[in-house]
């Protein structure tokens, strides 16, 4: 099963603190930024992509990301099932994550 329609919704702290988001249109109800996003990849890169960072491997920009330490980052996909077994596998998630489908939590990482 191939997955190529992710996206990345995020938001600074102060926008979603106390906030709890598990599905999909609860995210676009809380209207936060949304860009297409590469998975594998990473948050930096997926922002420098839509232009919405500066490159952060030219001269002192690489700074820029500290402003990034308090941003929540959602990514999301939709997934069409064709079988009744049909397994997700994630490797390398580099940091605390929740994960759900259809709205259920399913697995959290911790580093």
């Amino acid at each position: 099963m191939q997955i190529n329609n992710w996206k990345l919704a995020y938001a600074h702290h102060k926008e979603c603190a106390g906030q709890e988001f598990s599905t999909i249109a609860e995210l676009n109800r809380a209207g936060f930024e949304q860009i297409q996003a590469t998975v594998p990849g990473n948050s930096e890169i997926d922002l420098m992509r839509a232009g919405k960072l500066d490159d952060l491997y030219f001269s002192t920009n690489t700074l820029l990301a500290q402003e990034l330490e308090d941003v929540h980052f959602w990514y999301y996909t939709t997934v069409q099932v064709t079988e009744r077994k049909q397994y997700l596998r994630f490797e390398g998630i580099d940091t605390y994550a929740d994960i759900y489908v259809n709205g259920n939590k399913v697995c959290a990482t911790d580093n």
